[in-house]
């Protein structure tokens, strides 16, 4: 980065050459520049607050998890009072960054450039976490893979960098609107209010026309961004950003359809699912 010099050529920090006539220097190699400490020093104050809301996040989680299974009748189960901890948190996600997709549609050119707030992604990991450590016995490998990559590994490569109000329009898709929909679903379906093949319907229009659609679109917004000079994101990053939410709207969404078919089929052929699926894998 350039370094600010005296008008008589000497750099402020003596570690710098400069040029007299623009009074503008460049550090050599090794230098120790103050305005990259300071920067280095803001982002670990950043991560810092973000480590203070996960755990803050973790906790309430925790509060809200032990009330409702002592105090809220129809949710003794723990895969019941996970389902409605998902869906609230998802409408909280989605209130807190609503104006940020807003923006990235009327200013896509400003999309990773404008400010933007790291604690709604920072409160998606206190949920996931909390799962992790409350039913690890019954977490499929699927289960698995969706809370260590597709949501901690993909904010920990947000949280260093500045990615602007873009990274919420990603969010939003991925654990903002449709998630916290199929999860009030499955809450009603857990307390018996509706038919499992109803949510599997909604689900299925949700991932097709909303949250497949609207993940994949993060990577033209950013493309048009990065082409327009107005990315800080190191270009490895942004690769591996893409190919990590393009196999996430990609894999769930086909899971999603693939599941919604079976529910549709054998609920029109009176069979049982959990049957038929058990003698297809013996078979």
């Amino acid at each position: 980065c350039p370094l600010q010099c005296s008008p008589n050529g000497n750099s402020i920090t003596n570690i710098a050459t400069c040029d007299p006539s623009s009074g503008i220097g460049s550090a050599v190699e090794g230098s120790a520049h103050p305005q990259g400490r300071r920067k280095d020093v803001a982002r670990m104050l950043a991560l810092i607050e973000v480590a203070k809301v996960i755990t803050t996040s973790f906790l309430l989680i925790l509060a809200l998890d032990t009330l409702l299974r002592y105090c809220a009748p129809g949710f003794g189960a723990a895969s019941t009072r996970y389902n409605l901890l998902h869906a609230l948190l998802n409408t909280f996600v989605v209130v807190r960054i609503a104006p940020d997709v807003y923006f990235v549609l009327t200013n896509p050119l400003e999309a990773m450039s404008a400010p933007y707030s790291d604690v709604p992604l920072a409160t998606t990991i206190s949920l996931h976490l909390f799962h992790c450590v409350s039913q690890y016995k019954t977490l499929t490998p699927v289960d698995w893979a969706h809370h260590l990559v597709s949501n901690m590994l993909v904010s920990f490569l947000c949280f260093p960098f500045d990615y602007g109000p873009l990274m919420q329009w990603g969010l939003f898709f991925i654990c903002g609107f449709p998630g916290g929909v199929d999860y009030y679903l499955l809450t009603l379906v857990k307390l018996g209010s509706i038919h499992a093949a109803t949510e599997k319907r909604v689900n299925r229009v949700l991932n097709t026309w909303i949250r497949a659609p609207g993940i994949v679109c993060w990577m033209p917004f950013m493309l048009a961004c990065r082409a327009a000079g107005k990315s800080k994101v190191p270009d490895w990053v942004l690769a591996l950003q893409c190919i990590l939410n393009f196999v996430n709207a990609m894999y769930f969404q086909d899971r999603v359809v693939a599941n919604s078919a079976v529910v549709d089929w054998c609920t029109e052929n009176a069979v049982d699912k959990r049957l038929a699926e058990a003698g297809a894998g013996a078979a």
